[in-house]
């Protein structure tokens, strides 16, 4: 019924109703009545308890009336009544663990206000009171870390008490699977009949249990409600595996938490520009040049048409020098050298009995021990130069190597950030020395520079560029016979090839420093910018995946790829095993985890790259809530 006028005006015109002031925290229903069904007359502790318990095991009067809050409203009631921390402990308890509710259980976790050390001992034990091979209870407290807060449950304590203890024990369960899944057979032959079935049963179940302990992590790691709370525990996770040397994969798939924090600190690194070493450079070049001359000349003694070039890092600009600041005139890189052999077509490991050769006429020229390494995918004679301490590499007709030592060349030292490009591509070797050690050989230096190079693409440095049609077509020299080959058109033909692509551009507008340029590194291929599993690292646009091109291992997902840029067909990553992959990958993670330490502490930006080059693994000083 519509009101009056006149009743509109008396209802407009009225005083508000003055709100009654509200005392103490404001209650639910469900703990209004709870509070109400809580027994007056039961005054003792022990009667309280006795209620308390029953009332868990849905033996209390007056269950079937009450619904699911205000039952555990009501044990809530009791248990701050009965005033022990046992009393509190198992109403979150039965909740997570029996009742198999672990948001409910955070709930009223919170609510009894169980400290964070008293819910991890709750954790704990409900977990290790599990049956054998019992799954369900470290599930259950993963997915309770999930739904609670670090205010609840500290990210130490979960770190140290619960993570790290079922990622032992995942490791432990499966090493037991695989040593008896070796022994199985001798096994059978050794035990009863009805022996073998309880064995098999075991170890049906091993796995599934560790299985189930690695995805406890997961769910407590990646699950967490709180994002912020989430990639500090991540953070934090990795910087103790590390340390500890252990569960390495697992840094692995949690180091792209760092990735922002690294993104903030490349913008905000500014150092003074750097002197460039280009002048020292040329001066080893022309050092090295006039060595390839000298075996020129006592190779021409044999074969008259031979023609010694250098390639490699000493003809493109890469030379990684004695100290430093590059100012020294001596080199830690070796001498790549090539002989062009037009009168001897042979090429890769056909050219093994002319190497043979090679090592009888330089012995005998130069008087130096040469060793030759026939059994090498490119054979190659070696030795030590007297005069200039450098150690010498020579191969036959290598004409692929010649290409990719022209491409680089022009690739860097005609980008508007030459001297930037050049300078990470020698810092990131200096990285690799530090690190060779740990890391072995499956890396080569050329490796390394190609994936510096992926990065300057991708980080709108470099253009991306196409070169696998310029070995293909070739650049011969007829006027020197059939098989002669023009250094001088290669020259042509790669600068060109990269006028072309300049149409592209990189797109980056201002250069970058040094300092910014390796943080982006290690942020790209250790912290989730590099795809491993699909991406191959390439020069060409757009860049190749494994599967176009046939690369892919069922067996080893993860590989790294890299695709030579004129012998496309070649996988410079092949080199890796599983576990020198996965040692170059905890070394980049672990520079992650050290940048992220340097910012944390602000320190300057020129001890960045002096703690990146220490090659121990240190812990981190870092906050442990960061």
């Amino acid at each position: 019924m519509t009101p009056t006028r006149e009743e509109m005006e008396v209802t407009v015109g009225a005083a508000p109703a003055r709100k009654r002031p509200r005392r103490g925290a404001r209650k639910s229903k469900a703990e209004r009545l709870a509070a109400r069904n809580v027994d007056a007359s039961a005054a003792s502790a022990d009667s309280l308890l006795a209620e308390l318990h029953a009332l868990l095991r849905n033996e209390a009067p007056g269950d079937a009336e009450q619904t699911t809050s205000e039952r555990w409203d009501r044990a809530q009631r009791l248990a701050w009544r009965v005033g022990s921390l046992s009393a509190r402990r198992s109403v979150v308890s039965t909740l997570l663990f029996e009742r198999q509710a672990p948001r409910a259980a955070v709930h009223y976790a919170s609510r009894l206000q169980l400290s964070s050390a008293e819910l991890l001992d709750l954790l704990v034990d409900g977990c290790r009171a599990a049956a054998a091979f019992d799954e369900g209870p470290s599930l259950l407290a993963a997915k309770f870390l999930a739904d609670a807060s670090d205010a609840l449950v500290s990210s130490a304590g979960r770190l140290e008490r619960l993570l790290l203890p079922w990622l032992a024990q995942h490791q432990a369960a499966a090493s037991g699977a695989a040593a008896t899944e070796t022994s199985a057979v001798a096994m059978v032959t050794a035990v009863t009949e009805t022996e073998p079935s309880d064995n098999s049963s075991n170890k049906r179940k091993t796995p599934s249990s560790s299985t189930a302990l690695l995805t406890a992590v997961r769910l407590a790691l990646s699950t967490h409600k709180h994002q912020d709370e989430k990639l500090a525990l991540q953070r934090q996770l990795v910087r103790r595996v590390l340390s500890l040397g252990q569960h390495e994969t697992v840094a692995l798939q949690y180091a792209p938490a760092f990735r922002s924090r690294l993104d903030a600190l490349a913008t905000r690194v500014r150092v003074a520009p750097a002197r460039d070493d280009a002048v020292a450079i040329d001066r080893e070049l022309e050092r090295r040049l006039a060595l390839a001359t000298t075996v020129e000349t006592a190779l021409r003694r044999l074969w008259p048409d031979a023609r010694v070039l250098v390639f490699g890092s000493s003809a493109t600009g890469t030379l990684l020098l004695d100290d430093d600041d590059g100012a020294a005139a001596g080199s830690r890189d070796d001498v790549d050298l090539c002989v062009l052999l037009p009168s001897c077509p042979e090429r890769q490991q056909a050219t093994a009995p002319i190497v043979e050769d090679i090592k009888d006429h330089l012995a005998l020229e130069l008087g130096v021990d040469v060793l030759a390494v026939g059994n090498a995918r490119i054979p190659i004679a070696r030795w030590t130069d007297p005069t200039t301490a450098l150690q010498c590499d020579l191969c036959v007709n290598n004409v692929a190597a010649l290409w990719n030592t022209v491409l680089v060349r022009h690739l860097v030292l005609q980008s508007p950030f030459a001297s930037v490009a050049r300078r990470v591509c020698v810092w990131m070797k200096r990285w690799l020395r530090s690190r060779r050690q740990r890391l072995g050989e499956s890396l080569t230096s050329y490796g390394l520079v190609l994936l510096v190079l992926h990065y300057l693409q991708r980080d709108g440095l470099l253009p991306p560029v196409d070169a696998a049609a310029l070995a293909a077509t070739g650049a011969h020299d007829e006027d020197q016979g059939p098989g002669a080959v023009a250094v001088d058109a290669m020259e042509q033909r790669v600068q060109q090839l990269l006028r072309d692509g300049s149409s592209r551009g990189g797109g980056r507008a201002s250069c970058p420093s040094l300092e910014s340029l390796v943080v982006g590194f290690f942020r790209f291929y250790g912290a989730g910018g590099f795809d491993f599993e699909h991406g191959v690292v390439s020069l060409r646009h757009p860049t190749p995946t494994k599967q176009a091109k046939g690369w892919s291992r069922k067996t080893w997902r993860f590989s790294l790829s890299i695709e030579d840029p004129i012998e496309t067909a070649r996988d410079l990553g092949s080199l890796f095993s599983r576990a020198t992959l996965a040692r170059f990958r905890a070394a980049l993670v672990e520079c992650v985890v050290r940048i992220d330490a340097v910012a944390e502490a602000d320190a300057p930006a020129e001890t960045l790259l002096e703690a990146l080059l220490k090659p121990e693994r240190q812990a981190q000083t870092t906050p442990r809530n960061k």
